[in-house]
């Protein structure tokens, strides 16, 4: 049995947000609260990746070690093969890798036998079944014994596999309970289907990613996508353009213009070898230009999680 999101001893207790002392106080305990100069952080951050530039995402790392509410993404497409669970796989990783505090759980909800992400990101061992993890929580076994039954990522992320009849977004919701961390999905294909799942108000309002390929076709496909989407939403999604091949080069620009007509963020993410054919997830092994990118992909998050929680308690 594998433990998950590199938890310790002292990260099973939760965090009180009046438990802060100022930096360096003596007889500070590991893991508590810790005052800094962008507010409260859960504990001691995280080191960056190996080969991380510093400046360019610093902001987004402090981010991720501040005290707030755990992040639900969910990571959907308008076409397969267009780089979604590389998308989902590089935001789990990298909440998993940045939050001192809290569980960070990956759901695989793309029914793909072969390249999924769970396989990405775990290599040959399979990921938690997810009709095991909702039936364990409705007989009442706490969210935290549930994840000691995942295998857990290199960067630490729980991994659920829930592919075929995909579980409530409800339920995996529960999974995640601290502060900090973060539940990310990857939901494969748009459908009508996934689409009420994520307005179910017991889903929680989650930040919707959208992935496209970045070329003038995949493009046009997003709007469409984009297009048929207003109707559910209330808060625009964020789109990320992923370059899947050498050739996307040249189109990004093109492909760029177009969606933001329809959608105001966009985040372009370019051609990375390390990541291309299925290759696994590690993010000590990703060019200058995907971290960048993810960076983006995070403030944006960011900003459509402000956006939704806004939303959520206006209603």
């Amino acid at each position: 049995m594998s433990d998950v999101s590199g938890m310790r001893g002292d990260e099973e207790q939760p965090v009180l947000l009046g438990a802060v002392v100022a930096r360096g106080s003596p007889g500070r305990a590991p893991g508590a609260a810790v005052a800094r100069d962008l507010g409260v952080v859960a504990g001691p951050p995280k080191p960056l990746p190996k080969g991380w530039p510093v400046k360019r995402v610093l902001p987004m790392w402090r981010w991720l070690g501040t005290q707030r509410a755990p992040v639900t993404v969910v990571v959907a497409s308008a076409g397969g093969g267009v780089g979604t669970s590389t998308v989902a796989g590089l935001l789990a990783e990298t909440f998993a890798a940045g939050s001192p505090v809290g569980t960070t759980v990956l759901v695989d909800q793309c029914g793909t036998p072969w390249g999924t992400v769970s396989r990405r990101v775990l290599g040959q061992r399979g990921g938690l079944s997810g009709q095991l993890a909702v039936a364990l929580l409705r007989q009442g076994e706490s969210p935290l014994c549930v994840l000691r039954r995942a295998p857990a990522s290199s960067a630490g992320a729980a991994v659920v596999l829930d592919s075929g009849d995909a579980s409530p977004l409800r339920e995996m919701r529960r999974l995640v309970q601290m502060m900090c961390g973060g539940l990310v999905v990857d939901a494969g294909c748009l459908t009508p289907w996934v689409m009420q799942r994520l307005t179910d108000p017991g889903a929680g309002w989650p930040v919707v990613l959208v992935v496209g390929r970045a070329d003038v076709p995949g493009a046009e496909t997003v709007c469409a996508a984009l297009a048929w989407m207003r109707s559910y939403l209330t808060v625009p999604p964020v789109l990320a353009l992923v370059s899947t091949t050498p050739a996307d080069r040249g189109q990004i620009a093109a492909a760029q213009r177009l969606v933001s007509t329809v959608v105001p963020t966009v985040v372009p993410v370019p051609f990375d070898a390390r990541l291309a054919h299925g290759h696994d997830i590690r993010l000590d092994r990703l060019s200058k230009g995907t971290v960048a990118a993810l960076a983006r992909l995070l403030s944006a998050v960011r900003q459509r999680q402000e956006g939704v929680s806004d939303v959520a308690h206006s209603r």
